[in-house]
């Protein structure tokens, strides 16, 4: 079996020898490498879907970086792309969550489109369910992921794989964890298919300051100055669950992707573009829970985020 690319670099890595050159120079300088890595040099006339994690508005560390989402939609449209940058926030809407984020009028002015992802389309899963799948993620000629690594109280630590769970339109999210979430395998199984049927192009994980202690909200940065990307979203999750020191068992996700075997739930299975990042005590520095909070959501927690959701996008 043949390697599985991934591309792990720091934004240290990028500064000139007097250290002078600005974090958005290294961003730009580790996303085009990125790029021209997994992308073909012209995008002409491809729709191409940028999907964030834009899970709320009013908390930056629990969505991705700003500054990475805006450059991305740059270098893709560069390339020639129609660009729309997307996403289904559990509260209110992607562009109330970009207009939090300072963006919104930026990715207006570039010409590209900015929306929640929305329309479901009944999507049958190879696990034999049927998931609301917002058909603009289904349609769309390449998905670029890119979410901010996280730690999850549910999960252990999210990235790539789970981001694309933001695929499934409005409450349908919290309808699946209400339905499914007391049965873990399967609901892992469900997002490992998700991720498979959504099968983005490319992943690039926003490492820059990870949130962690808890999550996927309220958590405390930790800056880790990381970019990550591959083709493959299993691998470069695996990527950066391997760098931290930490096993299938305490991340679920990694655990159901390594039962299934998929392609690049091991170590051994990823080829790196560049030389790892040597980050002395870097495994010591993030902190992820011990016990991990049922995946299930009571009727009262769904009935309140329905509600809470509803107003945010009234207000």
């Amino acid at each position: 079996m043949s390697r599985l690319k991934v591309y792990l670099d720091t934004m240290a890595g990028c500064q000139d020898s007097k250290g002078m050159a600005s974090a958005g120079d290294c961003q730009r300088k580790i996303l085009r490498e990125i790029i021209s890595c997994f992308l073909p040099s012209s995008l002409s006339g491809k729709h191409c879907l940028v999907k964030p994690n834009l899970l709320k508005a009013g908390e930056p560390l629990c969505v991705t970086s700003p500054e990475i989402i805006l450059e991305t939609a740059i270098l893709l449209k560069e390339l020639g792309a129609r660009v729309t940058v997307a996403d289904s926030p559990a509260f209110g809407t992607a562009e109330k969550v970009l207009t939090s984020l300072g963006i919104l009028n930026d990715l207006k002015r570039l010409g590209i489109v900015t929306r929640s992802l929305g329309i479901p389309e009944k999507t049958l899963l190879p696990c034999g369910l049927r998931i609301g799948i917002s058909r603009l993620a289904l349609e769309a000629d390449m998905t670029i992921n890119i979410p901010r690594l996280k730690v999850h109280c549910q999960m252990g630590m999210t990235a790539a794989v789970k981001n694309c769970f933001g695929t499934v339109t409005g409450f349908r999210k919290a309808l699946t964890h209400s339905l499914y979430g007391h049965r873990p395998e399967l609901f892992t199984q469900i997002i490992l298919e998700i991720c498979q049927l959504i099968h983005p192009c490319l992943n690039i994980v926003d490492a820059t300051t990870m949130m962690h202690v808890t999550g996927p909200t309220g958590g405390i940065p930790c800056h880790l100055d990381i970019i990550g990307a591959s083709d493959s979203a299993v691998a470069v999750d695996t990527a950066f669950y391997t760098l931290l020191g930490l096993k299938p068992e305490r991340i679920p996700l990694w655990q159901a992707a390594t039962k299934a075997r998929l392609p690049g739930s091991i170590e051994g299975e990823l080829e790196f573009v560049k030389d790892i990042p040597i980050m002395p005590g870097i495994q010591e520095k993030v902190v992820i829970p011990e016990r991990l909070e049922p995946i299930v959501f009571n009727p009262y927690r769904y009935i309140k985020g329905r509600l809470k959701s509803l107003f945010h996008r009234l207000v």
